[in-house]
Parts: structure tokens; C-alpha cells; sequence
């Protein structure tokens, strides 16, 4: 897939997320992450690289942030946290019911979350909200475990040049074998195809957990 088709697909659900938003139904879009994560042991985590109006945004704002010197930290770390997940997920899910239950409307979770994480991409790199904040990363990253299909590397194939650890934006490739060789972290991996485009042996691509 091209980088242009990702991107018509990725503005076409950021339009639909708005659009839901804007008529107050947010359950249609908690429907489409569920049946996301349904999918996910099939295919991978396609939600974080196509669907996620989150990464959608972030992604040009994390370039913008460096480009202008906001981003100041050049660190690029492999931590991953479950539990500040799944502290943001309860936190998010109990002011979704308070709100109802106490002021009888619903407040605005999504557009706040998409909110703090555009934030906090100004000041630190992409990667730290998608694999240590983001709420709905939880779900994603348990099913994506081992996924059927996936974007994996092909060691003998790699020649180490680290381009594609440079492009990932959830930081899923690390360099292994004394950085002679790069591996993924599929449970990371948002499935955006970044590392495929960049690789100038093609080590990288999306395959058949049995190829």
C-alpha cells in the first residue's frame, strides 16, 4: 500500500470520527475499536495504523514538534506499560459514567483524549502516548500478541542499516545481534507500513506468521 492511499484512508475515518462526534455518538466509533480489536489476532493492530483518530493526528504534529525544536527529547525507548494503560482506560470509563449518571449527559472522553495526546506529542516523542498512555492501546496490544498476519522482518534478508527503526512511529524495531540486524515487536507494531517503504532490501513486509 502507498503512502497516499494510507492517508486518504486514515483522513476518511479522522472525518467520520468528527462527524460522530459532533452528533453525539460515540458508541458508533466504540463499536468500530471493538470489532478492531476483534480483528487484530487476524491481521494486526490495522485500529493504531489506519483507523485511530489519535495517530492520525499525531503523526504530523510529532514531525511538526521536532521540526521546530518543542520535541526536545531525542530518546527513543522500548518501555511499555500495561498499568498506565489501564489506568487511563478506568479513569476515562468512570468519568464516562459519572457524567452520565450524576449530570445525565455524556462528556466528551474521546475528543479530550485526542486532545491530551496532541498535547503531550508537542513535548515528547509519538511512541511514549502509544505504548504508555493511550488507553485503548491495552486491548490492542494483548491481541496483537502473535497476530496471523502482521509486518514482521526477515533477519537473513536485513542488512542493519537502522532506517527502519528511524520511521516507526510506536518504536516496535529494535536493533538485536550487536545492531547488526533489526527485529519487530509485533504487539507494538500499528501495521502502517513505514519500515516496508523504507527498507532497501525489502527485509520488511507483511507476511504469514508461517511464511
Amino acid at each position: 500500500m502507498t503512502n497516499i492511499t494510507k492517508w486518504i484512508i486514515r483522513l476518511a475515518f479522522l472525518l467520520l470520527f468528527i462527524v460522530l462526534m459532533v452528533l453525539k455518538l460515540p458508541q458508533i466509533w466504540l463499536a468500530i475499536y471493538i470489532l478492531s480489536v476483534i480483528i487484530t489476532p487476524f491481521f494486526g493492530r490495522l485500529y493504531c495504523g489506519y483507523v485511530c483518530p489519535m495517530a492520525t493526528v499525531m503523526d504530523p504534529v510529532d514531525r511538526f514538534s521536532k521540526h521546530i525544536g518543542l520535541q526536545r527529547s531525542k530518546e527513543r525507548t522500548k518501555r511499555s506499560s500495561y498499568v498506565v494503560s489501564i489506568i487511563m482506560l478506568a479513569v476515562s470509563l468512570a468519568i464516562m459514567i459519572a457524567g452520565k449518571r450524576l449530570f445525565s449527559k455524556q462528556i466528551p472522553v474521546l475528543p479530550v483524549m485526542l486532545a491530551l495526546s496532541v498535547v503531550m506529542t508537542l513535548f515528547f516523542p509519538a511512541h511514549l502516548w502509544h505504548n504508555v498512555f493511550c488507553p485503548f492501546s491495552v486491548a490492542l496490544r494483548l491481541a496483537s500478541h502473535n497476530p496471523l498476519r502482521s509486518y514482521r522482518i526477515d533477519k537473513s534478508v536485513c542488512k542493519g542499516t537502522r532506517r527502519c527503526t528511524k520511521v516507526c512511529p510506536a518504536y516496535a524495531i529494535t536493533m538485536v545481534d550487536d545492531g547488526k540486524k533489526a527485529e519487530m515487536d509485533v504487539s507494538l507494531c500499528h501495521q502502517c507500513g513505514a519500515c516496508a517503504r523504507i527498507c532497501p532490501v525489502s527485509a520488511n513486509g507483511y507476511q504469514s506468521k508461517h511464511s
